[in-house]
Protein backbone atom coordinates (compact mmCIF):
# COMPACT_ATOMS: atom_id res chain seq x y z
CA UNK A 1 0.00 0.00 0.00
CA UNK A 2 1.16 3.52 -0.70
CA UNK A 3 4.04 4.59 -2.80
CA UNK A 4 7.33 2.82 -2.59
CA UNK A 5 9.13 6.11 -1.97
CA UNK A 6 7.92 6.19 1.65
CA UNK A 7 9.14 2.69 2.29
CA UNK A 8 12.78 3.64 1.96
CA UNK A 9 12.56 5.68 5.14
CA UNK A 10 11.91 2.51 7.10
CA UNK A 11 15.06 0.87 5.82
CA UNK A 12 17.38 3.72 6.95
CA UNK A 13 19.45 2.94 10.04
CA UNK A 14 18.81 4.95 13.16
CA UNK A 15 21.43 7.17 14.72
CA UNK A 16 21.33 7.43 18.48
CA UNK A 17 22.98 10.31 20.40
CA UNK A 18 26.42 9.56 21.73
CA UNK A 19 26.23 11.87 24.77
CA UNK A 20 23.36 12.33 27.21
CA UNK A 21 21.26 15.45 26.86
CA UNK A 22 21.82 18.38 29.22
CA UNK A 23 18.35 18.08 30.78
CA UNK A 24 18.94 14.45 31.71
CA UNK A 25 22.36 15.11 33.23
CA UNK A 26 21.24 18.09 35.36
CA UNK A 27 18.26 16.43 37.08
CA UNK A 28 19.03 14.32 40.10
CA UNK A 29 16.52 12.00 41.68
CA UNK A 30 15.01 13.36 44.86
CA UNK A 31 15.49 11.14 47.91
CA UNK A 32 12.23 9.88 49.40
CA UNK A 33 11.04 11.55 52.59
CA UNK A 34 12.15 9.76 55.74
CA UNK A 35 9.64 7.16 56.82
CA UNK A 36 8.26 7.42 60.31
CA UNK A 37 8.27 4.14 62.17
CA UNK A 38 4.79 2.89 63.04
CA UNK A 39 3.63 3.66 66.52
CA UNK A 40 3.74 0.46 68.59
CA UNK A 41 0.50 -0.77 70.08
CA UNK A 42 0.07 -0.06 73.74
CA UNK A 43 -0.14 -3.03 76.02
CA UNK A 44 -2.26 -1.43 78.71
CA UNK A 45 -4.74 1.39 78.89
CA UNK A 46 -3.37 4.62 77.55
CA UNK A 47 -4.03 8.18 78.63
CA UNK A 48 -6.72 8.70 75.95
CA UNK A 49 -8.67 5.66 77.13
CA UNK A 50 -8.56 6.80 80.76
CA UNK A 51 -9.71 10.29 79.75
CA UNK A 52 -12.69 8.85 77.80
CA UNK A 53 -13.61 6.64 80.77
CA UNK A 54 -13.79 9.66 83.13
CA UNK A 55 -15.90 11.82 80.77
CA UNK A 56 -19.56 11.68 81.98
CA UNK A 57 -20.94 13.22 78.75
CA UNK A 58 -19.24 10.61 76.63
CA UNK A 59 -20.51 7.81 78.93
CA UNK A 60 -24.09 9.18 78.71
CA UNK A 61 -23.81 9.32 74.92
CA UNK A 62 -22.63 5.70 74.76
CA UNK A 63 -25.51 4.57 77.01
CA UNK A 64 -28.02 6.38 74.77
CA UNK A 65 -26.69 4.59 71.69
CA UNK A 66 -26.93 1.18 73.31
CA UNK A 67 -25.27 -1.97 72.05
CA UNK A 68 -24.23 -1.81 68.42
CA UNK A 69 -26.03 -4.15 66.01
CA UNK A 70 -23.80 -5.11 63.06
CA UNK A 71 -25.23 -4.63 59.60
CA UNK A 72 -26.24 -7.89 57.92
CA UNK A 73 -23.74 -8.90 55.31
CA UNK A 74 -23.63 -11.43 52.49
CA UNK A 75 -19.96 -12.12 52.98
CA UNK A 76 -19.42 -15.85 53.60
CA UNK A 77 -16.44 -15.07 55.82
CA UNK A 78 -18.37 -12.97 58.33
CA UNK A 79 -21.85 -14.26 58.96
CA UNK A 80 -23.64 -13.41 62.17
CA UNK A 81 -24.74 -16.91 63.08
CA UNK A 82 -25.49 -20.39 61.83
CA UNK A 83 -28.27 -20.96 59.34
CA UNK A 84 -31.57 -21.98 60.81
CA UNK A 85 -33.76 -24.88 59.79
CA UNK A 86 -34.97 -22.88 56.76
CA UNK A 87 -31.90 -23.84 54.70
CA UNK A 88 -31.89 -27.54 53.98
CA UNK A 89 -28.89 -28.63 51.89
CA UNK A 90 -30.85 -31.68 50.75
CA UNK A 91 -33.24 -29.38 48.86
CA UNK A 92 -30.38 -27.96 46.81
CA UNK A 93 -30.86 -29.27 43.22
CA UNK A 94 -27.13 -29.74 42.70
CA UNK A 95 -26.83 -31.87 45.85
CA UNK A 96 -29.90 -33.91 44.88
CA UNK A 97 -28.46 -34.51 41.41
CA UNK A 98 -25.06 -35.57 42.76
CA UNK A 99 -26.65 -37.98 45.24
CA UNK A 100 -28.80 -39.50 42.48
CA UNK A 101 -25.75 -39.85 40.25
CA UNK A 102 -23.83 -41.63 43.02
CA UNK A 103 -26.80 -43.94 43.66
CA UNK A 104 -27.10 -44.84 39.95
CA UNK A 105 -23.35 -45.43 39.73
CA UNK A 106 -23.53 -47.80 42.71
CA UNK A 107 -26.47 -49.68 41.15
CA UNK A 108 -24.60 -50.00 37.83
CA UNK A 109 -21.50 -51.36 39.56
CA UNK A 110 -23.57 -53.91 41.51
CA UNK A 111 -25.34 -54.94 38.30
CA UNK A 112 -21.97 -55.36 36.55
CA UNK A 113 -20.68 -57.60 39.37
CA UNK A 114 -23.82 -59.75 39.31
CA UNK A 115 -23.60 -60.11 35.53
CA UNK A 116 -19.93 -61.16 35.71
CA UNK A 117 -20.76 -63.77 38.38
CA UNK A 118 -23.72 -65.07 36.35
CA UNK A 119 -26.30 -64.20 39.03
CA UNK A 120 -28.00 -61.34 37.16
CA UNK A 121 -31.41 -61.48 35.53
CA UNK A 122 -30.39 -59.09 32.77
CA UNK A 123 -29.01 -55.58 32.68
CA UNK A 124 -30.75 -52.23 32.63
CA UNK A 125 -27.65 -49.98 32.54
CA UNK A 126 -25.89 -49.69 29.18
CA UNK A 127 -22.81 -47.93 27.92
CA UNK A 128 -23.17 -45.67 24.88
CA UNK A 129 -21.93 -48.27 22.37
CA UNK A 130 -24.42 -50.87 23.63
CA UNK A 131 -27.20 -48.32 23.41
CA UNK A 132 -26.24 -47.56 19.80
CA UNK A 133 -26.18 -51.28 18.94
CA UNK A 134 -29.59 -51.75 20.53
CA UNK A 135 -31.08 -48.87 18.53
CA UNK A 136 -29.59 -50.13 15.26
CA UNK A 137 -31.02 -53.61 15.89
CA UNK A 138 -34.43 -52.13 16.65
CA UNK A 139 -34.70 -49.36 14.04
CA UNK A 140 -32.54 -50.56 11.14
CA UNK A 141 -32.73 -54.36 11.36
CA UNK A 142 -36.32 -54.30 12.70
CA UNK A 143 -35.68 -56.80 15.51
CA UNK A 144 -38.34 -57.19 18.19
CA UNK A 145 -37.77 -55.84 21.70
CA UNK A 146 -37.83 -59.34 23.22
CA UNK A 147 -35.25 -60.61 20.72
CA UNK A 148 -32.92 -57.65 21.37
CA UNK A 149 -33.22 -58.07 25.14
CA UNK A 150 -32.47 -61.80 24.89
CA UNK A 151 -29.52 -61.27 22.51
CA UNK A 152 -27.90 -58.49 24.53
CA UNK A 153 -28.72 -59.91 27.97
CA UNK A 154 -31.01 -57.05 29.01
CA UNK A 155 -33.87 -56.96 31.50
CA UNK A 156 -37.37 -57.15 30.11
CA UNK A 157 -38.71 -53.71 29.16
CA UNK A 158 -35.38 -51.91 28.66
CA UNK A 159 -35.86 -51.58 24.89
CA UNK A 160 -39.45 -50.36 25.30
CA UNK A 161 -38.31 -47.46 27.51
CA UNK A 162 -36.69 -45.76 24.52
CA UNK A 163 -38.53 -43.52 22.08
CA UNK A 164 -39.18 -44.57 18.52
CA UNK A 165 -37.11 -44.15 15.39
CA UNK A 166 -34.09 -42.47 16.99
CA UNK A 167 -31.50 -43.88 14.58
CA UNK A 168 -32.99 -42.12 11.54
CA UNK A 169 -32.69 -38.75 13.29
CA UNK A 170 -29.09 -39.45 14.28
CA UNK A 171 -28.07 -40.40 10.73
CA UNK A 172 -29.09 -37.02 9.23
Amino acid sequence: MGSSASKGARAATRKYPTTPSLAASQTKPQPPPPAQPPRPAEEGRGEEIDRDGRDPDFARFLRSIGPVQPNPTLSPSSQAGPHGKAFDPMSNPAVVMLKARARIQQEAEEEQQQTEQGHGQGRKYLVAEELRQMLVLRDVHRKSAAEIERTMGLKTGVVDKLGGNIVQLAQL
